[in-house]
Protein backbone atom coordinates (compact mmCIF):
# COMPACT_ATOMS: atom_id res chain seq x y z
CA UNK A 1 0.00 0.00 0.00
CA UNK A 2 1.02 3.62 -0.76
CA UNK A 3 2.42 5.35 2.21
CA UNK A 4 0.88 8.43 1.51
CA UNK A 5 -2.65 6.92 1.01
CA UNK A 6 -4.62 7.08 3.85
CA UNK A 7 -8.64 7.38 4.98
CA UNK A 8 -10.48 8.90 7.73
CA UNK A 9 -14.04 8.22 8.26
CA UNK A 10 -14.46 11.90 9.47
CA UNK A 11 -12.60 13.15 6.49
CA UNK A 12 -15.27 11.53 4.12
CA UNK A 13 -18.44 12.08 5.94
CA UNK A 14 -17.94 15.71 7.33
CA UNK A 15 -15.34 17.37 5.61
CA UNK A 16 -15.09 16.87 2.28
CA UNK A 17 -19.24 17.82 2.41
CA UNK A 18 -18.56 20.48 4.46
CA UNK A 19 -15.48 21.80 2.21
CA UNK A 20 -18.18 21.57 -1.11
CA UNK A 21 -20.19 24.64 -1.83
CA UNK A 22 -22.86 21.82 -2.69
CA UNK A 23 -23.36 20.29 0.43
CA UNK A 24 -22.02 22.78 3.41
CA UNK A 25 -25.18 24.21 4.02
CA UNK A 26 -27.09 20.75 3.86
CA UNK A 27 -28.37 18.72 7.24
CA UNK A 28 -25.68 16.19 8.39
CA UNK A 29 -27.43 15.26 11.63
CA UNK A 30 -30.76 15.83 13.20
CA UNK A 31 -31.71 15.45 16.73
CA UNK A 32 -34.85 15.02 18.57
CA UNK A 33 -35.05 15.00 22.02
CA UNK A 34 -37.46 12.81 23.46
CA UNK A 35 -40.41 13.90 24.74
CA UNK A 36 -39.90 17.63 24.88
CA UNK A 37 -39.99 17.56 21.44
CA UNK A 38 -37.01 20.13 20.47
CA UNK A 39 -35.02 18.77 17.62
CA UNK A 40 -31.20 20.12 16.72
CA UNK A 41 -30.32 20.25 12.77
CA UNK A 42 -26.87 20.65 12.36
CA UNK A 43 -25.72 21.53 8.73
CA UNK A 44 -22.05 19.66 7.43
CA UNK A 45 -20.65 23.11 7.77
CA UNK A 46 -21.57 22.96 11.77
CA UNK A 47 -20.56 19.03 12.55
CA UNK A 48 -17.48 20.34 10.37
CA UNK A 49 -16.69 23.23 13.02
CA UNK A 50 -17.57 21.15 16.27
CA UNK A 51 -15.91 17.99 15.97
CA UNK A 52 -12.37 19.94 14.60
CA UNK A 53 -13.25 21.60 18.35
CA UNK A 54 -13.35 18.51 20.32
CA UNK A 55 -10.09 17.14 18.02
CA UNK A 56 -8.13 20.84 18.89
CA UNK A 57 -9.69 19.94 22.82
CA UNK A 58 -8.31 16.63 22.87
CA UNK A 59 -4.72 17.60 21.27
CA UNK A 60 -4.13 20.58 23.70
CA UNK A 61 -4.55 18.34 26.64
CA UNK A 62 -1.70 16.17 25.22
CA UNK A 63 -3.76 13.01 24.35
CA UNK A 64 -1.37 10.43 22.17
CA UNK A 65 -2.93 8.97 19.20
CA UNK A 66 -3.47 5.63 19.77
CA UNK A 67 -5.13 6.46 23.16
CA UNK A 68 -8.80 4.90 23.98
CA UNK A 69 -11.29 7.16 25.35
CA UNK A 70 -14.47 5.57 26.23
CA UNK A 71 -18.06 7.00 25.44
CA UNK A 72 -20.58 6.61 27.87
CA UNK A 73 -23.43 8.56 26.91
CA UNK A 74 -26.78 8.72 25.93
CA UNK A 75 -28.50 9.49 22.85
CA UNK A 76 -27.59 12.82 22.35
CA UNK A 77 -25.45 15.15 19.95
CA UNK A 78 -22.54 15.21 21.84
CA UNK A 79 -21.76 11.71 21.25
CA UNK A 80 -21.06 11.56 17.19
CA UNK A 81 -19.48 15.04 17.97
CA UNK A 82 -16.97 13.48 20.11
CA UNK A 83 -16.82 10.02 18.41
CA UNK A 84 -16.12 11.68 14.83
CA UNK A 85 -13.26 14.33 16.81
CA UNK A 86 -11.74 11.73 18.56
CA UNK A 87 -11.06 9.58 15.31
CA UNK A 88 -9.79 13.09 13.48
CA UNK A 89 -6.75 13.34 15.93
CA UNK A 90 -6.09 9.19 15.47
CA UNK A 91 -7.38 8.84 19.30
CA UNK A 92 -9.86 5.39 19.10
CA UNK A 93 -13.08 6.16 20.18
CA UNK A 94 -14.77 3.46 22.23
CA UNK A 95 -18.72 3.57 22.11
CA UNK A 96 -20.30 1.57 25.29
CA UNK A 97 -24.03 1.17 26.38
CA UNK A 98 -25.20 3.87 29.32
CA UNK A 99 -26.78 0.87 30.59
CA UNK A 100 -23.83 -0.66 31.82
CA UNK A 101 -22.96 -1.65 35.61
CA UNK A 102 -19.76 -0.16 37.16
CA UNK A 103 -18.56 -3.78 37.20
CA UNK A 104 -18.69 -3.22 33.18
CA UNK A 105 -17.34 -0.52 32.50
CA UNK A 106 -14.55 -0.81 35.11
CA UNK A 107 -13.25 -3.93 33.04
CA UNK A 108 -13.70 -1.49 29.64
CA UNK A 109 -11.56 0.58 31.47
CA UNK A 110 -9.13 -1.32 32.27
CA UNK A 111 -9.08 -3.91 29.21
CA UNK A 112 -8.71 -1.32 27.09
CA UNK A 113 -6.12 0.98 28.79
CA UNK A 114 -8.52 4.10 28.27
CA UNK A 115 -7.27 7.68 29.22
CA UNK A 116 -10.00 9.22 28.85
CA UNK A 117 -14.18 9.28 29.86
CA UNK A 118 -16.85 11.14 28.20
CA UNK A 119 -19.77 11.21 30.13
CA UNK A 120 -23.14 12.60 31.63
CA UNK A 121 -23.20 13.96 35.46
CA UNK A 122 -26.45 11.14 35.73
CA UNK A 123 -24.07 8.27 34.25
CA UNK A 124 -20.53 9.47 36.40
CA UNK A 125 -19.82 6.20 38.48
CA UNK A 126 -18.80 7.50 41.77
CA UNK A 127 -17.03 4.19 42.13
CA UNK A 128 -14.92 5.63 39.83
CA UNK A 129 -12.81 7.53 42.81
CA UNK A 130 -12.13 4.49 44.92
CA UNK A 131 -10.85 2.52 41.81
CA UNK A 132 -9.84 4.24 38.70
CA UNK A 133 -7.76 2.69 36.27
CA UNK A 134 -4.18 3.70 36.38
CA UNK A 135 -4.38 4.87 32.52
CA UNK A 136 -7.45 7.46 32.97
CA UNK A 137 -6.28 10.68 32.60
CA UNK A 138 -9.22 12.80 31.59
CA UNK A 139 -12.82 13.22 32.41
CA UNK A 140 -15.48 14.79 29.91
CA UNK A 141 -18.97 15.69 31.79
CA UNK A 142 -21.40 16.65 29.22
CA UNK A 143 -23.32 18.70 32.09
CA UNK A 144 -23.67 22.17 32.53
CA UNK A 145 -21.82 21.82 36.02
CA UNK A 146 -19.49 19.73 37.55
CA UNK A 147 -19.95 18.23 40.75
CA UNK A 148 -18.05 19.11 43.99
CA UNK A 149 -14.62 16.50 43.84
CA UNK A 150 -12.75 16.13 47.15
CA UNK A 151 -9.48 14.82 45.63
CA UNK A 152 -9.37 12.18 42.11
CA UNK A 153 -6.86 10.59 40.05
CA UNK A 154 -7.85 12.29 36.60
CA UNK A 155 -8.75 15.71 35.59
CA UNK A 156 -11.87 16.59 35.07
CA UNK A 157 -13.25 18.71 32.08
CA UNK A 158 -16.38 20.43 31.28
CA UNK A 159 -17.61 19.56 27.52
CA UNK A 160 -18.63 22.91 26.91
CA UNK A 161 -15.67 24.42 28.27
CA UNK A 162 -13.53 22.43 25.50
CA UNK A 163 -16.07 23.57 22.81
CA UNK A 164 -15.12 26.95 23.74
CA UNK A 165 -11.70 27.16 24.43
CA UNK A 166 -10.77 25.27 21.23
CA UNK A 167 -10.36 26.28 17.08
CA UNK A 168 -12.92 25.27 15.10
CA UNK A 169 -10.11 24.75 12.49
CA UNK A 170 -7.96 21.12 11.98
CA UNK A 171 -6.32 19.42 9.74
CA UNK A 172 -8.13 15.37 9.76
CA UNK A 173 -4.75 13.59 10.81
CA UNK A 174 -3.88 10.30 8.34
CA UNK A 175 -5.27 7.21 9.99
Amino acid sequence: MNANVFYNIALDCIDKNAESLLNKHKTALIFTEGSKGKTLKLTFSNLQGLTNRIANGLQSLKIPAGDRLILRLPNCPEFPITFLGAIKTEIIPIPTSPLLTWDELKFILEDSEATTLVTTKELFPPEIFNYAPATLKHVFLVSPQSPTLHSSPFTLHLFKDLLKSSSSEFATKPT
